[in-house]
C-alpha cells in the first residue's frame, strides 16, 4: 500500500488562493479526486479555510456559514451594494459580494475561468472615492441554474498604485462595518 502523501497545509493554502484549480492541485500533491475533498474537509475542521472559500469546487462547499478564516490578506464581506463593472462595457454591472488587496468576488458578470477583464468598482457613492479600476484573471466561475445569475472569483494581476491605495481604503472602511 502507497503511503499518503504528507502535504504542507499552508502551502496548500496559498496555492488555492494563488488559483490553483483541482486539476492542479490534484497533480501537486498526488491527490485523488477523493483525496483533494478530504483534504478540504481537513482544512475546514482545523478552521485553517471556510467552505465559503472553496465555493465552486464541491457541492459540499456551497455554504457560506463561517467557521474560521486563515487569510494572508484581509477579507471583507460586502454587505451593501457596490458596484463593478466591465470597463468598456458599463451596461455589464455586478456586484461585489468580497474583497481583498488581491481579489474580489463578484455577481451578475458572466466570466470564464482564466479569462482577463478590466474590472472597474463604483466606489464614489458609498465612500466619496473615485472609481477602482484593475486588470484580473478569472479563477472560477459558475451560473447558478436557478436564478441565471452568474458568480466569478478573480484574482488581481494588474493595478496602479493610486487604485491600490483606494482599493485599500474600501477594505479598511468595510472591515468597520462588520
Amino acid at each position: 500500500m502507497a503511503a499518503k502523501p504528507v502535504i504542507n497545509a499552508y502551502e496548500l493554502i496559498r496555492d488555492i488562493k494563488a488559483g490553483f484549480n483541482d486539476a492542479e492541485l490534484m497533480e501537486k500533491y498526488k491527490l485523488s479526486y477523493k483525496g483533494l475533498q478530504s483534504v478540504f474537509r481537513k482544512l475546514i475542521d482545523a478552521k485553517l479555510m471556510r467552505p465559503s472559500q472553496l465555493y465552486g469546487r464541491s457541492p459540499e462547499y456551497e455554504d457560506t456559514a463561517e467557521i474560521g478564516d486563515y487569510r494572508l490578506t484581509d477579507r471583507v464581506y460586502v454587505e451593501v451594494s457596490l458596484p463593478v463593472y466591465e470597463l468598456g462595457f458599463p451596461d455589464k454591472v455586478g456586484v461585489v459580494r468580497d474583497l481583498t488587496e488581491e481579489g474580489v468576488s463578484i455577481n451578475g458578470i458572466e466570466a470564464c475561468a482564466t479569462e482577463f477583464k478590466t474590472l472597474a468598482i463604483q466606489a464614489d457613492e458609498l465612500f466619496a472615492l473615485p472609481q477602482i479600476v484593475f486588470q484580473a484573471q478569472c479563477r472560477w466561475a459558475k451560473k447558478d441554474s436557478v436564478s441565471d445569475q452568474w458568480s466569478a472569483g478573480f484574482q488581481i494581476t494588474e493595478i496602479s498604485p493610486q487604485d491600490l491605495d483606494r482599493l485599500r481604503e474600501v477594505v479598511k472602511l468595510l472591515s468597520f462595518r462588520e
